[in-house]
């Protein structure tokens, strides 16, 4: 006979004690989307991180080049940048050809470049006292990936890759490139602008010369003139008939100088820019002193040089005659001058055959 008050065994097992199979599956598929997810945020972190950290060391590497160019007074060219911007920095080579993706970097050099005293001179460039002709198209890209080899550039235009702005594919990139377009990093570094353009004229009988820094002097033959672009800094050593050193000059701005009796004068700043209206006077007056003397038989006394020499006495001294009144005195017959200085300047302008 069963007892009515026997106490019926009841399991009070708490649900929170252990977890059923599709609980667990549930909560690994979520944990793993969030593990996944951070991984990618992270992923994409790292690598604009070194997207970061190569433009900075490419800017740094291309404004040693320049600082380079500034100290040595010479261009490099693909066979010799690295050395040259490694020496800069004082770091090994092959800190500068690789990056710390262990990719290699790329120094491209305008096809177009002109640079040196020949008519198809390029780079590397190495300043003489002769200087340059006019330079032109002296560009540079320093071209870098932290995500694949750079592929063949043979068939990327300078251009194309000078155009294209950043986190673009220039046109011609390979389309099965393995990296994206941010991957792709550049800096470029046109040095046109570091040259300066200097012109000597030479109005006298005998050979002037000339020098660069400590290069060899250069000559310029009588009534001729001479024009040479020198990058900024540059050091112009101007020496007279015999060959002395006249002076030095720091050349930062275009400029000119006129050889006559035996020593070099500073002419009026000669600028590679096209003349405005309110300059159309100093062109006419470079002009003037540019020309030489005309060929026999037609020749006058005074060369241009000393023409505007005579020219600039003349209206001085009539200036100091008008400030005084236009009277003589005792000490000064200011009349007299006048006439002595007009003279003086109508033989030396009149033509002789």
């Amino acid at each position: 006979m069963r007892h009515l008050d026997q106490t019926r065994r009841v399991s009070f097992r708490p649900r929170w004690a252990a977890f059923t199979l599709v609980e667990l599956l549930g909560g690994l598929v979520i944990l793993s989307l969030l593990l996944g997810a951070a991984a990618q945020t992270t992923l994409g972190r790292m690598k604009q991180a070194n997207r970061d950290s190569e433009a900075a060391e490419l800017t740094q590497q291309i404004k040693a080049l320049e600082r380079s160019v500034a100290r040595n007074l010479a261009v490099p060219g693909v066979s010799n940048w690295m050395t040259v911007i490694a020496e800069e920095l004082v770091v090994p080579s092959s800190a500068v050809a690789a990056n710390r993706q262990g990719l290699s970097r790329a120094l491209l050099v305008d096809p177009n470049c002109r640079i040196g005293p020949q008519t198809n001179g390029f780079v590397p460039y190495f300043q003489s006292s002769v200087g340059s002709l006019e330079p032109a198209q002296v560009r540079f890209i320093l071209l870098s990936s932290v995500a694949s080899a750079l592929p063949d550039l043979t068939h990327i235009s300078f251009e194309a890759l000078w155009d294209a702005p950043a986190g673009t594919f220039p046109t011609g990139w390979p389309g099965d490139w393995p990296g994206t377009a941010e991957d792709l990093l550049r800096v470029r570094l046109d040095l046109g602008s570091r040259f300066k353009r200097v012109l000597l004229n030479n109005h006298d009988l005998v050979t002037a010369s000339h020098s660069v820094g400590t290069a060899t002097p250069a000559a310029l033959a009588s009534f001729q003139t001479g024009e040479l672009w020198l990058l900024t800094g540059s050091v112009l050593n101007l020496r007279y008939a015999d060959g002395t050193l006249q002076g030095s000059e720091f050349v930062f701005e275009d400029v000119s100088f006129s050889f006559q009796g035996g020593q070099w004068t500073r002419g009026l700043r000669r600028g590679r820019e096209a003349a405005t209206e309110d300059s159309s006077l100093i062109v006419l007056a470079e002009e003037f002193l540019d020309t030489s003397l005309p060929p026999p038989p037609l020749r006058t006394p005074g060369s241009p040089q000393a023409i505007m020499h005579s020219f600039h006495l003349f209206m001085s001294t009539y200036a100091l005659w008008a400030e005084a009144g236009f009277s003589s005195s005792a000490d000064i017959n200011w009349a007299g001058i006048m006439s002595e200085l007009q003279a003086g300047l109508q033989t030396m302008t009149t033509i002789s055959r």
